[in-house]
């Protein structure tokens, strides 16, 4: 729930002044504290108060614009809006950076660029989507850029709406809109109408009464043409997947696929088990040491008792004694190495400390065939952890 004081208290009162200036309140005079000071700051309890007394229409669109900042200023919301600025204005990196606060960098965007803001919170709604339960991701897609013209969203749309229309009867309203994301890969975002509803509502007079309307459910497909894999995130199965994959596909690409086209494994972890195995890392990424910190490891045989181990290792165990106490663990249960594959681990980096600061650590989890949560950090450690799982042949694609 947001709590517009803790938020106006947070935000810069020079961001603020700008905010109530684009949308016509609390000019010059009225803003408050001033007293024909301009250098006076006012405190957040009096910006909450002005705010308070606007009339409610002036009231609730300065409370959607705070609920919009907010959301978008978590780690996500930010490393999108930082994608984009240095994308569409990079002489203007230094007053994002400037802006300090996340609240502040997200709130400096909305004023500055509010079309893009729009845009980048779509683009963090996506992020956000992709690591859910509903995302399922294939590949093996042609490798190609799309030239995306009105066409073609039309036939996506087309082909969705008699889709959800004939096998779920919603969706006879369908909007598809495009975005190209700075990083090359290609967003679509189809809108329907879902079934009907008649919630109960407050009307402007304080009534409560039920409101008709027919919401809106939405299906996202991102397509990366540099590696030819596309992502849905919609609800539902197999069943649903394949055939808005399908249509996807057929519509956008140009081509039909088959329902047996599994997402190719892209981590392989029993190089994990191998003795000669280290974690080698370049002395440019301050690397101070890796460690393997968890794994879990699986027998492929329908004759064995128990089917998984799981280990989880103290910090000052190094993978020469992390792999003996594998095959101590194995060799109670009459297993070796070579009669197990690797499902599961954590991977610790440990970093030197930087600029006089503290040493600081991240945890890599990745589970085979296609799922890590390396996308989850900041990004300057995403590009070192990728950089190094290539590097030990973890990472293969």
């Amino acid at each position: 729930m947001l709590d517009p004081r803790k938020i106006l208290r947070q935000l810069s009162p020079a961001l603020l002044r700008e905010l109530f200036r684009r949308h016509n309140q609390l000019h010059a005079a009225d803003w408050p504290g001033q007293d024909d000071r301009p250098q006076e700051t006012p405190s957040s309890h009096l910006i909450y108060e002005a705010w308070r007394r606007l009339p409610e229409t002036a009231r609730q669109q300065i409370h959607t614009v705070l609920r919009d900042v907010h959301e978008l200023a978590d780690h996500a919301g930010i490393k999108v809006i930082a994608e984009t600025v240095r994308s569409h204005h990079p002489e203007r990196a230094w007053e994002f950076s400037g802006c300090g606060s996340r609240l502040n960098r997200a709130l400096w965007f909305h004023l500055q660029f509010p079309e893009l803001f729009e845009q980048a919170a779509l683009f963090a709604r996506a992020d956000s989507l992709s690591a859910g339960r509903y995302a399922v991701r294939r590949n093996g897609l042609p490798r190609q850029p799309l030239r995306i013209e009105p066409p073609v969203t039309a036939a996506l749309g087309s082909a969705l709406r008699e889709h959800y229309w004939s096998h779920e009867m919603r969706g006879q309203h369908c909007r598809v809109e495009h975005y190209t994301r700075s990083d090359g890969n290609e967003y679509f975002f189809a809108y329907l109408d879902d079934w009907p509803d008649a919630p109960l509502v407050f009307a402007d007079n304080g009534d409560l009464k039920p409101l008709s309307a027919r919401y809106a459910f939405s299906v996202l497909f991102a397509f990366c043409p540099a590696d030819g894999s596309l992502e849905l995130v919609a609800k539902g199965g197999q069943a649903v997947h394949y055939p808005l994959q399908r249509i996807f596909c057929r519509t956008v690409l140009g081509i039909e696929v088959q329902p047996a086209d599994p997402l190719r494994p892209v981590y392989n972890l029993d190089v994990l088990l191998d003795p000669r195995f280290t974690f080698p890392t370049d002395p440019s990424d301050r690397i101070a040491h890796v460690r393997l910190a968890k794994i879990q490891l699986s027998s492929e045989s329908a004759s064995r008792d128990v089917k998984a181990v799981e280990l989880e290792f103290s910090r000052h165990v190094r993978q020469t004694r992390a792999l003996e106490i594998v095959d101590q663990s194995l060799s109670s249960i009459a297993m070796t190495r070579e009669q197990v594959v690797v499902k599961r681990a954590a991977i610790q980096f440990q970093f030197l400390p930087w600029n006089g600061g503290r040493p600081s650590r991240m945890t890599v989890n990745i589970a085979v065939p296609n799922s890590c949560d390396l996308r989850e950090k900041p990004e300057e450690l995403q590009v070192v952890g990728e950089r190094c799982l290539k590097t030990w042949e973890i990472l293969r694609a």
